[in-house]
């Protein structure tokens, strides 16, 4: 029975990230993300962005991302003008209802994992990563939209 059960479970991982891997492969645009980045002294830094409010000064530019059937992906922002800025790009892996992304940001290395969980609109991510840098775990939930069909 448990040689059953461990069958089980594993097929269930292996077809649920197969799908996720299915779900992913598209054009994304960013619509909301918040921050939380652990300072040393204790006190937490807020850095949240509604790109769907036009009041919200940080949503001047927007957020876009594409994730490819062979494993790279590439993001950028696009300013007022339609101009990209910040093109990152990148290699990416779904493990269990992980996303895992890997990629260079100056000096460092990005190796972070956001728990994925699909929605009518396309996905919202969670993540627990040191995207400051700083020794410390920060939080960041987001939001994306898909901009084309699933395949």
């Amino acid at each position: 029975m448990k040689k059953i059960s461990i069958l089980f479970i594993s097929f269930f991982f292996i077809n649920c990230s197969s799908s996720l891997h299915d779900y992913m492969i598209g054009k994304w645009e960013s619509k909301y993300v918040d921050f939380h980045f652990q300072q040393a002294d204790g006190l937490v830094n807020k850095f949240t962005v509604n790109f769907d409010n036009p009041e919200d000064e940080n949503a001047k530019v927007k957020a876009f991302s594409e994730y490819n059937q062979d494993g790279t992906f590439t993001a950028h922002y696009q300013n007022e003008k339609g101009e990209k800025i910040n093109p990152t790009k990148g290699t990416w892996q779904i493990i269990h209802d992980s996303l895992n992304i890997q990629y260079d940001s100056g000096s460092n290395r990005v190796n972070a994992f956001y728990k994925i969980v699909p929605t009518s609109y396309g996905f919202e991510a969670y993540s627990h990563y040191d995207f400051d840098h700083n020794g410390l775990v920060d939080t960041l939930f987001m939001k994306s939209k898909r901009l084309d069909k699933i395949k």
